[in-house]
């Protein structure tokens, strides 16, 4: 190649570019990693997580009881938006297993926003 001058030409890397306007607001850590409770849907604790598929990723948002450690709510779409979060938390409040006290704690790994 370099006997008749050819180079090879690299593609540029893309930087991800995330909303600076907003930063993100740690919560406070309310488990304190103390994952027993004395009774039912006393501590609901939540994550998303992505699975890749052939066809793209798919995004799950899940929330558990963790006195009975049975799934409460789930949803699951392409985007990861905070549709996805309020929408597994709410098909959980509205199977009526819930009681009027319910903690919620929520420290994303990564930042959603509000729309």
């Amino acid at each position: 190649m370099r006997q008749i001058k050819l180079y090879a030409k690299g593609s540029r890397y893309r930087y991800k570019r995330y909303n600076k306007k907003s930063p993100s607001i740690e919560r406070p850590n309310l488990l304190n990693q103390v994952f027993q409770t004395d009774q039912r849907n006393k501590t609901w604790v939540g994550d998303i997580t992505y699975i890749p598929t052939q066809k793209g990723t798919l995004y799950l948002a899940v929330f558990v009881d963790m006195y009975s450690r049975k799934v409460i709510g789930w949803s699951m779409s392409t985007r990861m938006k905070d549709s996805l979060v309020i929408d597994a938390f709410l098909q959980g409040y509205k199977k009526g297993t819930y009681e009027k006290r319910i903690n919620y704690s929520y420290r994303p790994r990564v930042s959603v926003y509000k729309q």
